[in-house]
C-alpha cells in the first residue's frame, strides 16, 4: 500500500532504531547489538530485507519487548511476502505501543495485500478508535469497505476525511466516487464539481461530472464534455467509450457503434492475442470466421443473432461462447462449430469479437436483425417438462419470474449494478394476488438466498435444484421458458433468452437503465415480444410492481374475454 498521507516507514527505520549515536532509543547497547543494529539498517536501506530480517529477530531476542524492533521485522516480512509472520510483528509491535500510527498502517496493509479483508476492516476500526481522524486510517477504512462491498461504510469513512479535510481533493474525489455507486448521483455531481475547481486542470475529474451527468440522464450535457476532453486529449478511452454508450441510449448508433470499441482500451479488457487477422466487413462467401464472446451471458444472447447474418453470407462459422453456455450453443443451426479453446483453432480467415458484429454489420435502429425467434429450446427437454405444465387447470396463467442477476462478478462496481437492477423477490407476490395466476420460478445461482428470507414462499412455485445442471446450463431452462404465457424478469440473461425464444417477455428496470434499452421506451427495438417498465423514481421497485400488477390483471381479462 502506498500511504497516501504521510511518509512511507521505511524512511524511518534508521531513526527509530539506530541513531548515529550508535545507540537505540531507549539505552546503551553493547558494541555487538551496535553492529547488528548497523547490520540490519544497511540491509533495509539496501532493501535486501531477506537479509534483515533475521538479524531484526536476532535483535528481539537480545533486546525484548521493543515496539520498533517488531516494526522492522514486520517491515521486512512484508517486503519478502511473509504475511502472516509480517501480521503477527506488527500485533506485537501494536501491542508494545498502541499509538504507533505505522504498525496500525502496515498491518492493515498487510491483511490487505493476503486478501484478508475482513481482517483489514477490524484493523482499521481498531486503530480509528484510537486515533478517530487520522487521515491515512480514514482512507484505508474506506478502501477496505469498498473491497467488502460495504459501500455505505466506505462512504462513511470518506465523509468523515472530507468534512476534516475539506480541501483535498483526492478525499472529494473518492467521496463522489462511492456516492454514485451508491446511486447519490447529485451530490455526486456537487462534490466531482468542487473537486473539479481545486483541480482545474484534471481531465479525470472533468471525466467524472460527465460520467455522473450520464448516470442522471442527461446525455446531451454528458456528450458535450466527453467532447471537450477528447478535443484535449484524443485518446482518452474512458471518454470515448462513455460517450458510445450515450449515443447508443440515443438510438444513434451511427456514432455509437464505433465508439464502443474503445471498450478494448477500458477496464483491463484486452483482445485475444492472435495471429488471425480480424475482420473488417468485407466478404465471407467461402470463408472460415473463428467468433468469440467477450461479455456477459445476456450480451451473447441478444448478440448471437449476428451469427445468422454471417452464415447468410456464406461464411463457416467456429464460434467460442462462455463455458457456461456451450451445451446451449449446440442447438443454433447456423453455428458449424463450438470451440471453448483456442488453441484449437485451426486456420481460419478471420476472427471478430460477438459485440464488434452490430458495427461490422452496419447496424442502425431501422436494420436490428429483430425476427423472433432466433433460438431454440431442445426438443426433447421441451417434451420432458411438458407434462408438468399440461396438468395445470386450462385457465392458468403461467408467469416465470427472475428476480435477480448475477452477482458474482469480480469487479466491486459491477456487482453493486446487479444488486441495484434486482428487485426483492417479495414484491412478486402482488402478481399471485390476481386470479387464475401461477408463478414459476426461473432463478438460478444468485438470488437464491432471497427465498430463504421469506415468511411465505407458497405463492410461487420452484423447480428442484438440479436444474441445468445435468443437462447443460439454461437448457432446462429454455425448455420451461417455452411452455409459459409470460416472463417477468429483471434486466439480466433471462430477459435476453426468453425474448430471443420468441415468449412474451417484460423488463423491470431500474432507473437509470442499461444503454441497451434506451431512454424513455417502452419496448425494445431488439425484441418486438418485449415491454419494458422503468422505475418512475430511483430505487422504487414498489410503485413499478403495482404497475405490472395492473397489466397482468388486464392480460388475464383480456385472456378470459377472448
Amino acid at each position: 500500500m502506498v500511504y497516501k498521507y504521510g511518509p512511507p516507514l521505511l524512511c524511518y527505520i534508521s531513526i527509530l532504531i539506530y541513531c548515529t549515536t550508535g545507540t537505540i532509543a531507549y539505552g546503551s547497547l553493547s558494541q555487538e547489538i551496535s553492529a547488528l543494529c548497523e547490520q540490519a539498517k544497511q540491509y533495509s536501506e539496501e532493501e535486501k530485507y531477506g537479509e534483515a530480517l533475521p538479524i531484526y529477530r536476532n535483535l528481539i531476542e537480545l533486546v525484548p519487548n521493543n515496539a520498533e524492533l517488531y516494526l522492522a521485522e514486520g517491515i521486512c516480512a512484508y517486503k519478502i511476502g511473509l504475511f502472516p509472520e509480517a501480521a503477527a510483528a506488527f500485533e506485537r509491535s501494536i501491542e508494545l505501543n498502541p499509538h504507533a500510527s505505522y504498525a496500525h498502517l502496515h498491518l492493515i496493509s498487510t491483511f490487505k495485500n493476503n486478501k484478508q479483508y475482513h481482517e483489514a476492516f477490524e484493523a482499521c476500526k481498531r486503530f480509528l478508535s484510537i486515533d478517530p481522524l487520522h487521515r491515512e486510517g480514514l482512507f484505508c477504512a474506506a478502501i477496505v469497505a469498498k473491497e467488502l462491498d460495504l459501500f455505505e461504510d466506505a462512504a462513511w469513512y470518506f465523509r468523515t476525511l472530507y468534512n476534516h479535510y475539506p480541501d483535498d481533493a483526492q478525499a472529494t474525489q473518492e467521496l463522489a466516487a462511492v456516492l454514485v455507486i451508491l446511486e447519490e448521483y447529485e451530490e455526486a455531481l456537487e462534490l466531482y464539481t468542487k473537486a473539479l475547481a481545486l483541480n482545474p486542470t484534471s481531465l479525470t475529474i472533468f471525466y467524472n461530472v460527465g460520467f455522473t451527468l450520464k448516470r442522471l440522464g442527461h446525455l446531451d450535457d454528458a456528450i458535450a464534455i466527453y467532447n471537450q476532453i477528447l478535443a484535449q486529449e484524443p485518446h482518452y478511452a474512458y471518454a470515448h467509450f462513455s460517450r458510445g454508450l450515450a449515443y447508443l441510449a440515443q438510438g444513434n448508433f451511427k456514432q455509437g457503434w464505433p465508439e464502443y470499441e474503445w471498450r478494448w482500451e477500458t477496464v483491463n479488457q484486452e483482445k485475444p492475442p492472435m495471429s488471425i487477422p480480424e475482420w473488417d466487413g468485407s466478404s465471407l462467401n467461402g470463408k472460415k470466421i473463428y467468433v468469440y464472446a467477450e461479455q456477459g451471458l445476456g450480451d451473447t444472447f441478444q448478440f448471437v443473432r449476428y451469427l445468422k447474418i454471417l452464415k447468410e453470407q456464406g461464411a463457416y462459422i467456429l464460434f467460442s461462447p462462455q463455458a457456461a453456455l456451450k451445451q446451449f450453443a449446440k442447438q443454433i443451426p447456423y453455428i458449424d462449430e463450438i470451440v471453448l479453446s483456442r488453441s484449437t483453432i485451426m486456420a481460419c480467415d478471420y476472427q471478430v469479437a460477438l459485440m464488434s458484429l452490430p458495427l461490422l454489420c452496419n447496424t442502425t435502429l431501422e436494420t436490428i436483425p429483430a425476427e423472433i425467434p432466433y433460438l431454440k429450446a431442445a426438443p426433447a427437454l421441451v417434451e420432458l417438462w411438458k407434462p408438468i405444465f399440461d396438468a395445470l387447470p386450462h385457465e392458468t396463467y403461467r408467469i416465470g419470474i427472475c428476480w435477480h442477476g448475477n452477482s458474482q462478478y469480480k469487479d466491486l462496481s459491477l456487482r453493486r449494478t446487479v444488486t441495484q437492477k434486482s428487485c426483492p423477490l417479495a414484491l412478486f407476490k402482488e402478481l399471485a394476488t390476481v386470479p387464475n395466476v401461477q408463478l414459476f420460478s426461473l432463478q438460478k445461482v444468485s438470488g437464491m438466498h432471497e427465498i430463504a428470507d421469506l415468511e411465505d414462499a407458497s405463492f410461487f412455485t420452484c423447480f428442484s435444484d438440479d436444474i441445468d445442471t445435468v443437462h447443460g446450463r439454461f437448457m432446462d431452462t429454455a425448455a420451461i421458458i417455452t411452455q409459459l404465457d409470460l416472463v417477468i424478469t429483471v434486466d439480466t440473461a433471462i430477459a435476453h433468452l426468453a425474448a430471443a425464444l420468441g415468449i412474451k417477455t417484460w423488463v423491470l428496470l431500474p432507473e437509470p437503465a442499461d444503454w441497451r434499452w434506451m431512454i424513455d421506451k417502452s419496448d425494445s427495438p431488439w425484441y418486438p415480444n418485449m415491454r419494458l417498465f422503468r422505475q418512475a423514481k430511483r430505487g422504487d421497485w414498489h410503485t413499478l410492481m403495482q404497475e405490472v400488477k395492473t397489466e397482468v390483471a388486464q392480460l388475464k381479462k383480456d385472456q378470459n374475454n377472448a
